[in-house]
């Protein structure tokens, strides 16, 4: 197991992007997460399609290629207070706590947690576990122009262009439920990180 410090984060808002496509997500002060996601969130589903942004990335397959279903692993999304308030410094933004709460609602998270500054570093099959409920990240959050389009209706006067390099490194996690239960708006979040020793290859000399 890995020696690493432990980590314990706080959960800042809770938020659901409601379907058919709401890009800014709405407030909740509980959700409920089952294994194929966060109910009523547009992402719930156990199975995407292969044409997707994410999946396309892997599958190197162009959007009008021939589609599969394949295993949804992004069913939640979420930010760090601490980062949001560096793209709010980036933006020329006030850099407080209401400006960067906000700043998560607009780029569509389902979650702003405070404790953990560098949460987009965190590894892939990290695990969030709250009192009832656990999730376990997959893969970055790529900034998009959607999410800058999305920055400018709620702070006027930012440039949607300038997202993709103002929140690269800092834009969150997505990934599964691991476990499913409730999670409430200022439940404490422990880190559990994997530490993997691969073996060495075998030598001759």
């Amino acid at each position: 197991m890995s020696n690493s410090p432990q980590l314990i984060g706080r959960v800042e808002r809770l938020l659901v992007n409601c379907p058919p496509d709401d890009k800014i997500s709405t407030d909740r002060e509980e959700i409920t997460c089952i294994l194929t996601g966060i109910e009523g969130d547009k992402h719930a589903t156990a199975v995407r399609d292969s044409s997707g942004v994410r999946e396309r990335e892997i599958f190197n397959r162009p959007k009008t290629d021939i589609r599969a279903q394949v295993m949804n692993w992004r069913e939640w999304s979420a930010v760090s207070l601490e980062e949001m308030m560096l793209l709010a410094k980036k933006y020329g933004l006030p850099v407080t706590h209401a400006v960067a709460l906000e700043l998560g609602r607009a780029v569509g998270a389902n979650m702003v947690l405070s404790g953990i500054p560098q949460f987009t570093k965190l590894a892939p099959t990290s695990l969030l576990v709250f009192p009832d409920c656990s999730w376990i990240t997959m893969a970055l959050n790529f900034p998009c122009r959607g999410a800058g389009d999305q920055v400018a209706k709620l702070f006027p006067g930012t440039d949607p262009a300038l997202f993709a390099k103002h929140a690269w490194n800092i834009r969150g996690l997505v990934g599964k439920v691991f476990e499913g239960g409730k999670i409430k708006k200022g439940d404490p979040i422990e880190v559990r990180r994997r530490g993997i020793e691969l073996p060495l290859a075998d030598s001759d000399e």
